[in-house]
């Protein structure tokens, strides 16, 4: 009996140590559900108002839901999906409800707000793309702001403030002008943004004379200067600056006033520091913290340091540049390549700041912390919402559409049928 017991007390420890490890591995690595602060649990109650909520979105008409739609609730990933799969045509999805093409749509005109599992997102409330995907209405919370050209209707739904425009692209629609695929991949992604507005993009060669001019995107939206500040921004050490900060002050005139303010990065270069570099750096900023008065232990300190550390080369090349235009912030954040689900390394973007504003012409940037970072910056302004009207205006809808599950059938507008471009 005793050597039995013997032989039952080894499993039964192993069992109960395992128990610990895992109790202690969950406690470390997993959110405190008890904490109702932090918890990643939504209340029955809660879930029933978000989903019977869903019946009083726009119905007749594409619509963009902010992805703030489950409000403070942590932990959620993105649910730009339950509009969708509540019957409402919502352009943001996650993962693989949309398709590669629209993922190259959004790259080629650097919406910096998709990624690999988000080919649209909310294409960072760039209003022209919005009208160019026939969104009607869009909902976002009380404080976050809305597109250009987007009023506010009074309506509250989820929490989120509803916001409409009447002139946006249809369906199916054609277009009068044209112009080579070619021709088109060379213009700036915010020159592509007024371009599609009215002009039909084709592969192959088109004949001269039957070709949008070399100059079609300011003529469809007549800004003289399409291009406002060309600068070229080289930082070596970024925190020789104030706080990371820099500001830009923009060639802005009167008659800019009420447009959409673009900021395009081309050629960015992120270098992170070394470990030495990293280490020095860690030291120097806790040594010049006067708050710790007496409490200060460098060896200490170096020692916590290098135990976090010392098994992180670098931080995978993440970083983030903030933006800040009169009060109007974004930002446009690199994942770094241990982030496997979101890596897309990318050397170029565009930022919508909003409505350029009347006597402010400061643009504040602020850089990585640490590392070496160099990019050429440019701004842009986006047609007036008058303006992009009128080129909506210009392009023919499709007659008699009707959709089903398998198919849809429309009339062709009349100038297909005269000069036979459709898109």
């Amino acid at each position: 009996m005793g050597s039995y017991g013997n032989t039952l007390i080894v499993p039964l420890f192993m069992i109960f140590m395992t128990l610990i490890n895992a109790a202690v591995i969950m406690r470390g690595t997993h959110t405190n559900q008890w904490d109702s602060e932090k918890s990643e649990l939504i209340s029955y109650s809660a879930l029933r108002k978000i989903v019977s909520e869903q019946n009083n979105y726009y119905t007749h008409g594409r619509i963009l839901v902010g992805n703030d739609e489950l409000g403070a609730f942590k932990g959620v990933a993105r649910y730009g999906n339950l509009p969708s799969i509540g019957g409402k045509h919502n352009i943001e999805s996650y993962w693989s409800l949309q398709n590669n093409d629209l993922f190259k749509f959004s790259k080629a005109l650097q919406n910096k707000a998709a990624n690999p599992n988000i080919a649209i997102s909310n294409l960072d409330n760039r209003s022209i793309l919005l009208k160019y995907l026939g969104v009607k209405h869009v909902y976002v919370r009380p404080g976050s702001g809305a597109p250009l050209g987007y009023k506010a209707t009074g309506r509250l739904v989820n929490g989120q403030i509803d916001y409409s425009t009447s002139n946006v692209l249809p369906l199916v629609f054609a277009q009068k002008e044209r112009c080579s695929a070619r021709k088109f991949s060379r213009l700036s992604p915010s020159s592509k943004e007024g371009a599609i507005i009215g002009t039909q993009v084709v592969n192959g060669a088109i004949k001269v004379r039957q070709e949008a001019s070399a100059d079609f995107a300011s003529q469809i939206v007549p800004i003289k200067r399409g291009s406002v500040v060309h600068q070229s921004i080289t930082v070596h050490r970024a925190q020789n600056l104030n706080n990371g900060a820099k500001s830009i002050n923009l060639c802005l005139e009167k008659s800019m006033q009420g447009r959409e303010l673009h900021v395009s990065l081309q050629n960015i270069v992120y270098v992170p520091y070394s470990f030495r570099q990293r280490y020095s750096n860690a030291v120097n900023q806790y040594n010049a913290n006067g708050a710790m008065g007496n409490r200060r232990n460098t060896r200490l300190f170096k020692m916590n340091w290098l135990k976090n550390n010392l098994l992180s080369n670098s931080n995978g090349g993440l970083y983030s540049i903030n933006f800040n235009y009169g009060g109007y912030k974004n930002y446009f954040n690199q994942s770094g390549r241990y982030d496997l689900s979101f890596f897309n390394p990318e050397s170029a973007t565009t930022i919508n700041l909003g409505e350029v504003q009347r006597n402010n012409s400061t643009l504040t940037l602020t850089l990585p912390p640490t590392g070496y970072i160099s990019f050429k910056l440019t701004v842009w302004v986006t047609p007036s919402i008058k303006q992009t009207d009128l080129a909506i205006s210009q392009d023919d809808a499709a007659k008699s559409m009707k959709i089903s599950p398998d198919k849809i059938s429309f009339t062709s507008p009349d100038s297909v049928k005269k000069n036979g471009r459709f898109v």
